[in-house]
Protein backbone atom coordinates (compact mmCIF):
# COMPACT_ATOMS: atom_id res chain seq x y z
CA UNK A 1 0.00 0.00 0.00
CA UNK A 2 1.47 3.41 -1.03
CA UNK A 3 2.57 5.74 1.79
CA UNK A 4 0.33 8.86 1.96
CA UNK A 5 1.96 12.02 0.59
CA UNK A 6 1.36 13.80 3.92
CA UNK A 7 3.40 11.15 5.70
CA UNK A 8 6.21 11.45 3.14
CA UNK A 9 6.26 15.25 3.52
CA UNK A 10 6.54 14.91 7.28
CA UNK A 11 9.36 12.38 6.90
CA UNK A 12 11.45 14.58 4.58
CA UNK A 13 10.73 17.87 6.36
CA UNK A 14 14.12 17.91 8.13
CA UNK A 15 16.10 16.12 5.40
CA UNK A 16 18.53 17.74 3.00
CA UNK A 17 17.98 17.39 -0.74
CA UNK A 18 20.34 14.42 -1.17
CA UNK A 19 18.82 12.41 1.67
CA UNK A 20 15.36 13.30 0.43
CA UNK A 21 16.09 11.98 -3.06
CA UNK A 22 17.61 8.78 -1.67
CA UNK A 23 14.53 8.25 0.47
CA UNK A 24 12.14 8.82 -2.43
CA UNK A 25 14.10 6.44 -4.66
CA UNK A 26 13.87 3.82 -1.91
CA UNK A 27 10.08 4.25 -2.13
CA UNK A 28 10.34 3.98 -5.93
CA UNK A 29 8.92 7.49 -6.33
CA UNK A 30 10.58 8.87 -9.46
CA UNK A 31 7.70 10.28 -11.52
CA UNK A 32 6.68 13.67 -10.12
CA UNK A 33 4.37 14.40 -13.03
CA UNK A 34 1.63 12.55 -11.19
CA UNK A 35 -0.93 15.01 -9.81
CA UNK A 36 -0.84 13.37 -6.37
CA UNK A 37 2.83 14.27 -6.09
CA UNK A 38 2.52 17.97 -7.05
CA UNK A 39 3.03 19.12 -3.45
CA UNK A 40 5.99 16.78 -3.11
CA UNK A 41 7.48 18.13 -6.35
CA UNK A 42 7.25 21.70 -5.02
CA UNK A 43 8.90 20.68 -1.76
CA UNK A 44 11.81 19.05 -3.59
CA UNK A 45 12.22 22.11 -5.80
CA UNK A 46 12.51 24.31 -2.68
CA UNK A 47 15.05 21.94 -1.14
CA UNK A 48 17.04 22.01 -4.37
CA UNK A 49 17.17 25.82 -4.32
CA UNK A 50 18.15 25.80 -0.65
CA UNK A 51 20.91 23.29 -1.38
CA UNK A 52 22.41 25.30 -4.23
CA UNK A 53 21.74 28.90 -3.25
CA UNK A 54 21.49 28.61 0.57
CA UNK A 55 18.16 30.47 0.35
CA UNK A 56 14.61 29.91 -0.85
CA UNK A 57 14.19 32.63 -3.51
CA UNK A 58 10.91 34.11 -4.64
CA UNK A 59 9.87 33.56 -8.26
CA UNK A 60 11.57 36.72 -9.53
CA UNK A 61 14.79 35.93 -7.66
CA UNK A 62 14.80 32.35 -8.96
CA UNK A 63 14.94 33.72 -12.52
CA UNK A 64 17.64 36.24 -11.55
CA UNK A 65 19.73 33.51 -9.89
CA UNK A 66 19.45 31.37 -12.99
CA UNK A 67 20.55 34.29 -15.16
CA UNK A 68 23.45 35.06 -12.79
CA UNK A 69 24.94 31.78 -13.95
CA UNK A 70 26.10 33.82 -16.97
CA UNK A 71 27.71 36.55 -14.82
CA UNK A 72 31.44 36.99 -15.62
CA UNK A 73 32.45 36.63 -11.97
CA UNK A 74 30.49 33.39 -11.57
CA UNK A 75 31.90 32.07 -14.85
CA UNK A 76 35.41 32.83 -13.60
CA UNK A 77 34.69 30.88 -10.41
CA UNK A 78 33.47 27.93 -12.49
CA UNK A 79 36.62 28.03 -14.63
CA UNK A 80 38.87 28.08 -11.54
CA UNK A 81 37.13 25.89 -8.96
CA UNK A 82 34.29 24.06 -10.75
CA UNK A 83 33.97 21.44 -8.00
CA UNK A 84 33.66 23.82 -5.05
CA UNK A 85 30.79 22.61 -2.87
CA UNK A 86 29.37 26.11 -2.38
CA UNK A 87 30.11 27.66 -5.76
CA UNK A 88 26.44 28.50 -6.41
CA UNK A 89 26.33 30.57 -3.23
CA UNK A 90 28.34 33.07 -5.28
CA UNK A 91 25.14 33.69 -7.25
CA UNK A 92 23.36 34.52 -3.99
CA UNK A 93 26.13 36.98 -3.18
CA UNK A 94 25.72 38.58 -6.60
CA UNK A 95 21.97 38.81 -5.98
CA UNK A 96 22.60 40.61 -2.69
CA UNK A 97 25.07 42.91 -4.43
CA UNK A 98 22.35 43.90 -6.91
CA UNK A 99 20.06 44.76 -4.00
CA UNK A 100 22.85 46.78 -2.38
CA UNK A 101 23.29 48.78 -5.58
CA UNK A 102 19.56 49.56 -5.68
CA UNK A 103 19.78 50.62 -2.02
CA UNK A 104 16.05 51.36 -1.61
CA UNK A 105 14.20 50.35 1.55
CA UNK A 106 12.65 47.26 -0.01
CA UNK A 107 16.06 46.08 -1.25
CA UNK A 108 17.65 46.70 2.15
CA UNK A 109 14.94 44.67 3.86
CA UNK A 110 15.30 41.80 1.40
CA UNK A 111 19.07 41.79 1.93
CA UNK A 112 18.50 41.30 5.66
CA UNK A 113 16.04 38.46 5.02
CA UNK A 114 18.41 36.67 2.65
CA UNK A 115 21.38 37.00 5.01
CA UNK A 116 19.28 35.62 7.85
CA UNK A 117 18.32 32.60 5.72
CA UNK A 118 21.98 31.99 4.85
CA UNK A 119 23.18 32.42 8.44
CA UNK A 120 20.73 29.72 9.56
CA UNK A 121 22.18 27.13 7.17
CA UNK A 122 24.31 24.30 8.66
CA UNK A 123 27.55 25.94 7.42
CA UNK A 124 26.17 29.46 7.78
CA UNK A 125 29.40 31.12 8.94
CA UNK A 126 31.34 29.99 5.87
CA UNK A 127 28.46 30.81 3.53
CA UNK A 128 28.11 34.29 5.01
CA UNK A 129 31.83 34.93 4.52
CA UNK A 130 31.55 33.87 0.87
CA UNK A 131 28.57 36.14 0.34
CA UNK A 132 30.27 39.07 2.07
CA UNK A 133 33.38 38.65 -0.09
CA UNK A 134 31.22 38.55 -3.23
CA UNK A 135 29.66 41.92 -2.38
CA UNK A 136 33.02 43.72 -1.91
CA UNK A 137 35.43 45.18 -4.52
CA UNK A 138 37.91 42.55 -3.32
CA UNK A 139 36.03 39.71 -4.96
CA UNK A 140 37.43 40.68 -8.35
CA UNK A 141 40.89 41.02 -6.82
CA UNK A 142 40.64 37.52 -5.30
CA UNK A 143 39.53 36.06 -8.64
CA UNK A 144 42.42 37.77 -10.44
CA UNK A 145 44.81 36.46 -7.79
CA UNK A 146 43.52 32.88 -8.24
CA UNK A 147 43.73 33.24 -12.03
CA UNK A 148 47.35 34.37 -11.63
CA UNK A 149 48.07 31.33 -9.45
CA UNK A 150 46.48 29.07 -12.06
CA UNK A 151 48.79 30.55 -14.69
CA UNK A 152 51.68 29.82 -12.33
CA UNK A 153 50.79 26.14 -12.37
CA UNK A 154 48.38 25.70 -9.47
CA UNK A 155 46.22 22.60 -9.82
CA UNK A 156 42.46 22.69 -9.32
CA UNK A 157 42.89 21.16 -5.86
CA UNK A 158 45.43 23.83 -4.91
CA UNK A 159 43.09 26.57 -6.14
CA UNK A 160 40.28 25.06 -4.04
CA UNK A 161 42.51 25.07 -0.97
CA UNK A 162 43.64 28.61 -1.69
CA UNK A 163 40.08 29.89 -2.08
CA UNK A 164 38.93 28.09 1.08
CA UNK A 165 41.83 29.53 3.07
CA UNK A 166 40.79 33.04 1.97
CA UNK A 167 37.19 32.37 2.97
CA UNK A 168 38.20 30.87 6.33
CA UNK A 169 40.19 33.98 7.28
CA UNK A 170 37.88 36.50 5.63
CA UNK A 171 36.89 39.43 7.85
CA UNK A 172 37.03 43.23 7.86
CA UNK A 173 40.66 43.18 9.05
CA UNK A 174 41.89 41.28 5.98
CA UNK A 175 41.44 44.02 3.43
CA UNK A 176 41.93 47.77 3.28
CA UNK A 177 40.19 49.99 0.73
CA UNK A 178 42.68 52.85 0.94
CA UNK A 179 41.19 56.34 0.67
CA UNK A 180 42.96 59.49 -0.47
CA UNK A 181 42.83 60.95 3.06
CA UNK A 182 44.78 58.00 4.48
CA UNK A 183 48.44 58.52 5.32
CA UNK A 184 51.27 56.20 4.33
CA UNK A 185 51.73 55.50 8.04
CA UNK A 186 48.13 54.24 8.31
CA UNK A 187 48.67 51.88 5.36
CA UNK A 188 51.91 50.59 6.88
CA UNK A 189 50.17 50.09 10.21
CA UNK A 190 47.52 47.94 8.52
CA UNK A 191 50.19 45.80 6.87
CA UNK A 192 52.21 45.38 10.07
CA UNK A 193 49.13 44.41 12.06
CA UNK A 194 48.46 41.57 9.62
CA UNK A 195 52.12 40.54 9.51
CA UNK A 196 52.37 40.48 13.30
CA UNK A 197 49.15 38.46 13.40
CA UNK A 198 50.63 35.93 10.92
CA UNK A 199 47.70 36.46 8.57
CA UNK A 200 48.01 34.06 5.59
CA UNK A 201 46.86 36.71 3.13
CA UNK A 202 45.72 40.30 3.12
CA UNK A 203 44.70 42.76 0.43
CA UNK A 204 44.89 46.47 -0.39
CA UNK A 205 43.27 48.47 -3.14
CA UNK A 206 43.29 52.18 -3.97
CA UNK A 207 42.76 54.72 -6.73
CA UNK A 208 44.94 57.67 -7.80
CA UNK A 209 46.35 59.43 -4.68
CA UNK A 210 45.44 56.42 -2.56
CA UNK A 211 47.28 54.19 -5.05
CA UNK A 212 50.43 56.27 -4.61
CA UNK A 213 50.19 55.93 -0.83
CA UNK A 214 49.86 52.15 -1.11
CA UNK A 215 52.96 51.99 -3.31
CA UNK A 216 54.83 54.28 -0.91
CA UNK A 217 53.91 52.15 2.10
CA UNK A 218 54.86 48.89 0.35
CA UNK A 219 58.21 50.36 -0.74
CA UNK A 220 59.01 51.52 2.81
CA UNK A 221 58.15 48.12 4.31
CA UNK A 222 60.23 46.32 1.69
CA UNK A 223 63.21 48.52 2.55
CA UNK A 224 62.76 47.61 6.21
CA UNK A 225 62.57 43.92 5.27
CA UNK A 226 59.18 43.57 6.98
CA UNK A 227 57.72 41.25 4.34
CA UNK A 228 60.89 39.19 3.96
CA UNK A 229 61.30 38.69 7.71
CA UNK A 230 57.64 37.72 8.05
CA UNK A 231 57.91 35.21 5.21
CA UNK A 232 55.59 37.07 2.84
CA UNK A 233 55.38 37.52 -0.92
CA UNK A 234 53.96 40.77 -2.29
CA UNK A 235 52.16 40.92 -5.64
CA UNK A 236 51.27 44.39 -6.94
CA UNK A 237 49.24 45.20 -10.04
CA UNK A 238 48.96 48.74 -11.39
CA UNK A 239 46.42 49.73 -14.03
CA UNK A 240 46.11 53.11 -15.75
CA UNK A 241 42.98 54.04 -17.64
CA UNK A 242 44.01 55.37 -21.09
CA UNK A 243 40.96 57.66 -21.25
CA UNK A 244 40.72 59.40 -17.88
CA UNK A 245 44.30 58.52 -16.79
CA UNK A 246 43.08 57.25 -13.44
CA UNK A 247 45.32 54.76 -11.65
CA UNK A 248 44.32 51.70 -9.66
CA UNK A 249 46.68 49.66 -7.54
CA UNK A 250 45.85 46.24 -6.12
CA UNK A 251 48.14 44.43 -3.70
CA UNK A 252 48.02 40.84 -2.48
CA UNK A 253 50.33 39.96 0.39
CA UNK A 254 50.56 36.25 1.20
CA UNK A 255 52.64 33.85 3.25
CA UNK A 256 55.26 32.02 1.22
CA UNK A 257 54.39 28.45 0.31
CA UNK A 258 56.75 25.54 -0.33
CA UNK A 259 57.18 26.41 -4.01
CA UNK A 260 58.21 29.98 -3.14
CA UNK A 261 60.79 28.67 -0.67
CA UNK A 262 62.21 26.25 -3.23
CA UNK A 263 62.57 29.06 -5.78
CA UNK A 264 64.30 31.22 -3.15
CA UNK A 265 66.95 28.52 -2.78
CA UNK A 266 67.58 28.17 -6.52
Amino acid sequence: MPIPVEQILEKISEMGILDTLKYLVSLKIVDFGIQAYSTLKEKIHRKWELYYYAIVPNKKEALILEDLGKHPDYQTVISLIPKHRYKDTIRTGLLIRSYMIKNDEQSKERCKEIKLMVARRPDGTTLMKMIHLTTTPYFGLVLRYLSHQKQNGYTERQLLEEFDSIITEWDDEQYLPVKSKYTITQVKRFCMKNIMGSRKKFFLIGMNVAAEKIEGAITDLKKLGSFRKGGYVVTTSRDEDPYDHSTKVEVVVRKKNLLDKVLDDV
